[in-house]
């Protein structure tokens, strides 16, 4: 049997950082000197509010097109 206690709203608070995202293909490409370092594309989010709980990162449309991520069909960004 698990027992939970409820945390009220005042308890809890809210967890920002920024962080830097790196098309992660591009930062392997210019460790093996096939492109410069300066090519490579990376975003810089400012007051990223971040789930403790989550699994998964969860990106803009706009900031997964500017990176031109690849990933999966059922995770790529679906229009609003």
């Amino acid at each position: 049997m698990m027992e939970s206690t409820a945390v009220s709203q005042e308890q809890m608070g809210k967890f920002v950082v920024s962080l830097t995202l790196t098309n992660w293909v591009d930062q392997v490409l210019a460790e093996r000197g096939f492109i410069a370092a300066d090519e490579v594309r990376a975003l810089t989010i400012d007051n990223a509010l971040v789930d403790t709980g989550a699994t998964r990162l969860c990106l803009p449309a706009d900031v997964y097109g500017s990176l031109v991520l690849s990933c999966p069909p059922r995770y790529r960004p679906k229009p609003l």
